[in-house]
């Protein structure tokens, strides 16, 4: 089996044909990867492997993007904190008598 043609579909993906037929959509980061271009003879195995990194890649992006957003929260939170804490310092400090 041979890539055929290999078109950006949005983003970082692209879609990939084998032999003249849609196959699967891929990221640049697979492509790049597995240095796939038009032209290149591939295996069904090597397709299977292809498409079980997309699948996977897929699945971890929305827990990833889930994680980046919990820490963020996590971090204005404990900014919030700080600067409470710093306020109200300040207002219960003595002035020093002389």
């Amino acid at each position: 089996m041979k890539i055929t043609e290999i078109e950006k579909a949005g983003g970082d993906r692209y879609t990939v044909y084998v032999d003249g037929e849609y196959w699967w959509i891929l990221d640049l980061e697979i492509i790049l990867q597995n240095s796939l271009k038009p032209g290149k003879e591939v295996g069904e195995q090597e397709l299977e492997h292809l498409r079980y990194q997309a699948q996977r890649r897929t699945a971890r992006e929305p827990a990833r993007k889930n994680r980046m957003r919990t820490v963020r929260r996590a971090r204005q939170q404990d900014r919030a904190r700080r600067t409470m804490r710093s306020r109200q310092g300040s207002r219960n400090r003595r002035e020093p008598e002389l």
